[in-house]
Formats: structure tokens, sequence, C-alpha cells
């Protein structure tokens, strides 16, 4: 089960804005939203669309059937 606390990222610190849930040591897992204002360079916004034309082909025989599905294909 998950618990959700609201919490402030800080120069590299997480700040809780709530009372935590427990007082144990647990790992814990770090969500950042999609709109969170920062300049941290994200793997997602390191690739760019159209980076792989011309390195990938697709085949001209791509879409014939396949020897191994002829029993199933109605007569």
């Amino acid at each position: 089960m998950s618990i959700v606390v609201k919490a402030k990222y800080e120069n590299g610190n997480v700040k809780l804005q709530e009372p935590a849930p427990t007082q144990e040591n647990v790992p814990v897992s770090v969500i950042f939203p999609d709109n969170a204002d920062n300049n941290i360079s994200l793997k997602k916004n390191e690739i760019k669309f159209g980076s792989l034309a011309g390195k990938i082909a697709v085949p001209e025989n791509f879409d014939d059937p396949l020897d191994e599905f002829q029993e199933y294909e109605p007569q």
C-alpha cells in the first residue's frame, strides 16, 4: 500500500509538508510531476523526434504471410 505525503524539493533535499505516516526507516519513492519547473535535463527531453530517421529499415516482405501460420489461414 502506498501513502502520498505532500513535500517540496529544495536545494537537493525533500522537505515534507505533512507528517510522515511512520517513524521507521523505510524506503520511499519520490515522483516529480511532469509540470515541475526545473533546470534538470531529463532523458526523455534528450531524445529528439526523428532522431532514428533512416536508421531503421522495414523489409519489403514484412507483411507477407509467415510459413509458420499457414495452417491457420482460411482456405
